[in-house]
């Protein structure tokens, strides 16, 4: 129930901050200090969380060497990074559509950043909310840091088991020149089972 309400009031908070800036939506950008921290599972929460408040959601599994997304669900695998068009990423009959990164072409990162950015070009007027699930910066960050520019809203995922304080803050500073100063819009905390 924590978790459920936390998920609320961040999709609140993310649309009224969208509204000040020129209407509903915007791309959200999920990341962590290091490896396992849940992004993908914080991900993929809010993206159902939106879902179920009426919008559209396009996820995008910006993690190519290393994907989570599809843990959380098991039937992207109909998916394809090569579709063309963004109905044939949609997820069942829900307004979820799913960009999966197990397929992806090549891992030369300025090929995915383009990649990315086309789908982000074509997405935008399509739907409501494109949540970018984002490798870990200090672990990736030569993969993270193209993506930060890209992003309206900035989310770190948190788990004190797996990841310090100091190292939190180090991803913080390292994130910071790279995004609009507005951009960053908290962090979820992971603690085994429970988020807050």
């Amino acid at each position: 129930a924590g978790a459920a309400a936390s998920l609320q009031q961040l999709t609140i908070t993310l649309e009224q901050q969208a509204l000040t800036r020129s209407g509903l939506g915007g791309v959200i950008a999920v990341t962590s200090a290091e490896s396992e921290e849940g992004k993908s599972l914080a991900a993929a929460a809010l993206a159902a969380t939106f879902c179920h408040h009426g919008r559209s959601v396009l996820v995008i599994d910006c993690h190519a060497a290393h994907p989570g997304l599809h843990q959380f669900f098991p039937h992207d695998s109909a998916h394809s990074a090569a579709a063309q068009r963004l109905e044939s990423l949609r997820y069942g009959q829900s307004s979820l559509f799913l960009l999966p990164a197990l397929d992806m072409s090549g891992h030369e990162t300025n090929e995915l950043l383009d990649g990315y950015r086309a789908w982000i070009d074509r997405a935008r007027y399509e739907v409501d909310w494109i949540i970018l699930d984002c490798p870990p910066v200090l672990k990736n960050f030569a993969d993270m840091a193209p993506l930060a520019p890209l992003a309206t809203d900035m989310i770190l995922v948190h788990d004190p088991l797996r990841a310090s304080p100091a190292k939190l803050r180090a991803a913080l500073t390292l994130l910071q020149p790279m995004m609009s100063t507005s951009a960053l819009r908290g962090v979820i905390i992971n603690r085994k089972g429970a988020q807050s």
